[in-house]
């Protein structure tokens, strides 16, 4: 992705491949499910529009932006905090446990970030 980035911009790259995977989860979902789309309440479909908003387009125009300026390595080190802060913030606003696996977990995550980034530093 960071050669086709830096020849079309990450704007592009990202609306490219976003609108891809719009339309093959379309297809998808219109073939395994047999065009049940239109019995959904309203609701479904509002709810999916501020996901997919926030959840998904937004990220995927700011990740690959990084990725443009930066460059993949350090993007993806940076990138690598947001399991860790989804679960963070699970455990704030949602009440969610955090079990002592996920507590691992996430002392793994950020040791691989904290030596990768050391490391590149070097």
């Amino acid at each position: 992705s960071g050669v086709v980035m830096k020849k079309i911009g990450s704007i592009r790259f990202t609306a490219y491949t976003m609108s891809v995977a719009a339309i093959a989860t379309g297809l998808h979902f219109l073939i395994a499910h047999k065009a049940t789309l239109p019995d959904l309440p309203g609701e479904v479909y509002f709810l999916a529009l501020l996901m997919a908003i926030f959840s998904t387009v937004i990220p995927a125009f700011l990740i690959n932006a990084g990725i443009h300026r930066m460059g993949a390595g350090p993007a993806s080190i940076i990138s690598s905090i947001g399991p860790v802060a989804t679960l963070f913030l699970a455990y704030i606003f949602l009440g969610e446990r955090v079990s002592e696996w996920q507590v691992v977990g996430t002392v793994l995550i950020l040791t691989g970030a904290l030596v990768s980034s050391v490391r590149r530093k070097n």
